[in-house]
This record gives C-alpha cells, structure tokens and sequence, in this order.
C-alpha cells in the first residue's frame, strides 16, 4: 500500500510538471517526479522503468544546469506612455497582470514606460508615476511567464539605476503574489509601503 503511494506521488508530481508554463519549473518538478517514480520503480523491481526514468531525470538535472548556466541577453526601450504597442502588450497579457496587479488600469498614462525584450521577445514592461524629484512609484512591473526567474527585474533595475536622476523605486500595497519578488529585488519594507534605494 505505501509502495503504491509512492507511486502515485511520483506519477501526479510529473503530470503537474507539465502545467508549468516557466520551463525552469517545468524541469525541476519533472526532475522530482522522475526521482520518487525511479525510487517504487525499484521497489517493486521494474527495473526498465527504473532506468527510463532515472535517465529522464539526470537529462532534467542537466538542462536545468544549463538553464542557469545561460545568461539570457535582454535590451530595454523607452515607450511611450501612449504608445499602441504597450496598449496592446497590457490587453494581451490583462488577465495574468491582474493576478499581481489587480488594480491595474490598462487606459492609463503613466510617466516611465519600459519595455524589456529578449532577442525580439516582449518579455516585461515597467510602468510608473513620478514621485517627487528622484522617485518613481511603480505600478505595474510584469514578466511573461516564461521568463519568471528574476533575471529581468535584476537587469531591468540596474537599467533604471544608471539613470542618475532616479534614485529610488516604491511599490505600494502588492498583491501576496508580488511581495516575495519585491524583497528578493532588494525592496524594503515600510509600513505599507516596499521602497528601493538604487
């Protein structure tokens, strides 16, 4: 019976596996998965699984190494504020922005406008207001899903910081979703407000 569980386990982790749509999650939960299902493979001595799948997770366990390996190459251009394209970018990707951002309104005009692409991919767009003479209170700063590894809000803020004018970035009141890139990002907590220094 607890031989069997641990099948069952393995076999559901590897199916949730493929619901992932960053490709860095997608190999370590598929690696995990292939691990416990190697493990009752053994244990019940169906050994050809057990090598198939002990073979699929060291293939796992080397793509992930070269995932992280990888420096990713992106580029950043200033929109905007009006600009169509960034218009289009918000109504394409609304509904998965209001999962972190669901009080972001897509008519707005805001005074920085980012845009980060990899190779000639939109992968992430900066939007905030002014806020005194050298702060900008972001409001929304999104990543598509494939690139959730927080490589863009690393490069993306160091972009910001060469600016000399700006000094320090704010966010306010972020959805539980959004808190722990905020403080991974090197955002402070003060009070309701998250605030980096650059």
């Amino acid at each position: 019976m607890y031989i069997e569980l641990i099948g069952y386990i393995g076999s559901v982790i590897i199916v949730i596996s493929m619901l992932m749509t960053s490709v860095m999650k997608l190999r370590i939960i598929n690696m995990t998965g292939g691990i416990i299902f190697t493990i009752y493979a053994f244990l019940i001595r169906s050994y050809p699984t057990a090598i198939m799948n002990g073979v699929l997770a060291i293939i796992n366990c080397v793509n992930i190494f070269m995932l992280v390996k990888k420096e990713r190459k992106y580029s950043i251009t200033k929109l905007n504020p009006s600009d169509s394209f960034l218009r289009f970018f918000l109504y394409q990707y609304e509904a998965d922005i209001r999962k972190f951002f669901p009080d972001m309104d897509v008519k707005k005009i805001y005074d920085y406008a980012y845009l980060v692409c990899y190779k000639s991919t939109p992968a992430g767009i900066f939007l905030g207001l002014k806020e005194g003479e050298n702060s900008i209170a972001i409001k929304i700063d999104y990543v598509t899903p494939e690139f959730r590894d927080c490589s863009i809000g690393t490069y993306l803020y160091d972009f910001i910081a060469e600016i000399k004018t700006i000094r320090q970035l704010t966010f306010e009141n972020p959805s539980s979703g959004h808190e722990p890139y905020l403080l991974k990002m090197g955002f402070k907590k003060h009070g309701e407000k998250y605030i980096k220094e650059l």
